[in-house]
């Protein structure tokens, strides 16, 4: 039998810049609607955000639980709350956004600048939050399933 999951080897590095790097794709894509109405183009710009946020949401639970390990479900309450209200609110508004710049692709790019707020509020919170002496997890990483 052969366990699923890491186990032994050289310790993980922590996910210091991780969360990082897919969201400041982000700010980038959400602009790049702005260069036409092309449904391929729109397509494609969401589907780079969409992975960066897939990406992202899957290494920030590991700097919650090691920075707020006394609080991380109230952390990431707050975070998955901001998530949801955030994209609540871009539901909501940017139909009007649209019609107001008299353009999709406009009120869909308009959402950049909110993007781009964010990566750098992360870039800057990295120094305060002392991301890059995040301990990671050492041995298994993964129990339960066993292949055979």
């Amino acid at each position: 039998m052969r366990a699923v999951g890491r186990r032994g080897g050289p310790p993980v590095r922590a996910p210091s810049r991780g969360p990082a790097r897919p969201w400041s794709s982000s700010p980038w894509a959400t602009a790049a609607r702005l260069a036409g109405g092309s449904t391929w183009l729109q397509l494609s710009c969401a589907a780079v955000v969409g992975a960066g946020i897939a990406i992202a949401q899957t290494l920030l639970p590991a700097v919650v639980k090691s920075r707020f390990a006394d609080q991380a479900g109230l952390a990431t309450g707050i975070y998955t709350a901001g998530l949801g209200a955030g994209g609540a609110v871009a539901a909501g508004v940017s139909a009007p956004l649209a019609g107001f710049l008299g353009s999709w692709p406009g009120a869909l790019a308009s959402w950049s600048v909110l993007a781009l707020a964010g990566a750098m509020a992360w870039a800057a919170s990295r120094r305060s939050l002392a991301l890059d002496r995040v301990a990671a997890p050492r041995g298994a990483t993964h129990h339960g399933a066993a292949l055979a």
